[in-house]
């Protein structure tokens, strides 16, 4: 057939053919409902937004710690363009919590500087979604407790002092194509009474961990509260699955060398000898 012969009709289904092959039509981001510029506070932004609003940062810095509780979106223009410091000591960037279901959707920020305190911190029953941001200079990364939840994507959670990803009670959450490296970083670290990793989870919490590179933090580049994982007591019941993992996507972790001679226990891929030690500790 020649070119000049092909229909409109099927012209259409080749580009939709196309388009399918690219990953499907492209969705469109809702609208921003109201807009931030260095200087404003992001705070009262969100406080006067009404359920379900876009709020929109432009590209800038602030110093603040922000709390919400109310299902809303807050966008930056890109984590190399946005960024939001902590501005108090002990106070997370970003706290997000409340005793009814709220869903918060974070995309395209950093969230940094949190001195001793989280980066994001996710409580109560409140569902967040992060995606195509960084967190990273914080006291732990993500820190979760109570029955939130929380979906991971395209994001990375890097160089925080203590845990990237920190999981208590029955929280749970799914981490795909995210990177989570170099967590662990004061001396702190180095002392047997702590650990420092990738991502610890205790309690009930559960994680789905797809696709996603955990590497070079201080101690298990996943772990568990357990004795075996070099905890003083058994205090995890829940569950980690891994998706699409390969071996090397998990390496180089326990940088302190703390791990030494505990190989990598429990039921999942990297308990086998070629492996070297303190890479993940599961039941």
């Amino acid at each position: 057939m020649s070119f000049e012969r092909i229909s409109k009709s099927t012209l259409i289904v080749f580009l939709m053919l196309a388009l399918l092959a690219m990953g499907g039509w492209a969705q469109s981001q809702p609208p921003c409902t109201g807009t931030v510029s260095p200087g404003e506070s992001i705070q009262k932004a969100i406080d006067a937004a009404q359920e379900g609003a876009v709020v929109c940062l432009v590209a800038g810095t602030w110093e603040e710690n922000l709390k919400i509780e109310k299902s809303l979106t807050l966008r930056g223009a890109g984590r190399e363009q946005t960024k939001i410091k902590g501005k108090e000591e002990y106070k997370p960037v970003v706290r997000i919590a409340s005793d009814s279901e709220i869903a918060v959707r974070i995309e395209g920020f950093t969230a940094a500087e949190a001195r001793y305190a989280n980066g994001i911190e996710v409580g109560g029953k409140a569902k967040m979604t992060i995606t195509t941001s960084q967190i990273s200079g914080n006291g732990d990364g993500i820190f979760m407790l109570d029955s939130a939840q929380a979906t991971i994507t395209a994001s990375q959670i890097s160089g925080n002092e203590w845990d990237g990803i920190d999981m208590w009670d029955s929280a749970q959450a799914t981490i795909r194509g995210s990177t989570i490296e170099g967590n662990g970083t004061p001396e702190d670290c180095r002392e047997k009474e702590y650990t420092c990793n990738g991502i610890l989870v205790s309690e009930k919490s559960q994680v789905k961990i797809i696709d996603s590179t955990i590497k070079n933090n201080a101690d298990w580049g996943v772990g568990a509260r357990l004795k075996q994982c070099g905890f003083r007591d058994d205090d995890f019941t829940g569950k980690v699955v891994f998706e699409e993992m390969k071996l090397e996507y998990i390496s180089g972790n326990s940088t302190t060398n703390k791990q030494n001679g505990m190989g990598n226990p429990g039921n999942h891929y990297w308990n086998r000898p070629d492996i070297p030690d303190g890479q993940v500790c599961l039941p």
